[in-house]
């Protein structure tokens, strides 16, 4: 399910994405904060997020998206437990009456599925 992976980061689709073609991308270097990042690490995620996103726009053309960062909150920023994340979900289609009352997604593409098409542009 890895769709890239460099020195300083990697991108994957999750096991139980949610979204078709949806991507985590993670530093290889353990972070609890993404704002602890410094100008060059800040410089290396911005190419590795191009990446990302430029692989998705060539295998689902003009898509939506949106994408989360999740970092640990102030009082937690030292966290042993929890490293920082970016998460790129693609909006192929709108929530239904099954995703609304069930509280659960339907995803169109596995992710092996999604890795493979991302990995191949």
């Amino acid at each position: 399910r890895i769709v890239l992976a460099n020195d300083d980061f990697v991108c994957w689709c999750p096991f139980a994405s949610r979204f078709a073609a949806e991507m985590c991308l993670m530093p290889r270097q353990h972070r609890s904060c993404f704002d602890d990042l410094d100008d060059a690490e800040l410089k290396k995620f911005a190419f590795s997020l191009c990446e990302c996103l430029i692989k998705l726009q060539r295998v689902m053309p003009q898509v939506s998206y949106n994408f989360v960062i999740h970092t640990a909150p102030f009082a937690d920023a030292n966290s042993s437990h929890f490293h920082w994340h970016l998460q790129i979900m693609p909006r192929v289609m709108g929530l239904a009456g099954f995703e609304v009352g069930a509280g659960c997604h339907i995803n169109i593409m596995l992710p092996e599925v999604a890795a493979a098409a991302l990995r191949s542009v």
